[in-house]
């Protein structure tokens, strides 16, 4: 064989081997391009559905926070309704005519267990509501029931917007109409909070 057909043989061979090669690089190349687009899919789907989890649970955060708004913004709104009407009834106390204030104020008295020696506290404009005979009246009522008839007014006034403060010795209990609702407010908020709410 020459020298050139060896050379040439060699080319082909080299040429054949080379094409052979490539081949085998183009179809690992391939096999690697498959496997790392699935890899991907894979990945960009777990990181989709991560994605879309937290979403969910941001989405079911918000709604838990906003119904949570809701019902204290409703129980705001309820107490404020139900101190509505406290102050009204208050108002309603306050603003009686000068009549229907001292019948319930001698119902008040005439109810506490009173010994008849106690100093009757109001304010100065409750006192005038009251009018002059009403110590006397509360004093024979006392008397016609065994006790004795020395309640009197108090030189001091206080700032009431009704009712009035008892005092004996140095106790004192305060029967003013905005103590008599504080005291009440407990015991009344679930029943008035069922007759508006229910």
């Amino acid at each position: 064989m020459s020298l050139n057909k060896i050379i040439e043989k060699i080319n082909k061979d080299a040429d054949t081997e080379a094409q052979h090669i490539i081949g085998q690089g183009q179809l690992e190349a391939n096999e690697y391009m498959k496997r790392s687009l699935a890899e991907l899919e894979s990945h960009c789907g777990k990181l989709l559905a991560e994605g879309n989890a937290q979403a969910q649970q941001q989405k079911k955060q918000h709604i838990q926070i906003a119904a949570l708004d809701a019902r204290k913004q409703i129980l705001k709104e309820k107490q404020a309704l139900i101190a509505k009407v406290f102050s009204q009834a208050l108002e309603k106390l306050i603003n009686m005519d000068d009549a229907a204030y001292s019948s319930v104020i001698s119902n008040m008295l005439v109810n506490y267990p009173l010994t008849g020696d106690e100093e009757i506290i109001t304010s100065a404009a409750g006192k005038k509501r009251l009018g002059d005979n009403f110590i006397k009246r509360l004093n024979n009522y006392l008397i016609s029931k065994g006790k004795t008839g020395n309640c009197k007014w108090s030189n001091e006034h206080r700032e009431l917007k009704g009712g009035f403060v008892i005092r004996r010795g140095k106790v004192e209990v305060n029967c003013s109409f905005e103590a008599l609702i504080k005291s009440k407010q407990d015991d009344l908020e679930q029943e008035i909070a069922l007759i508006l709410f229910s």
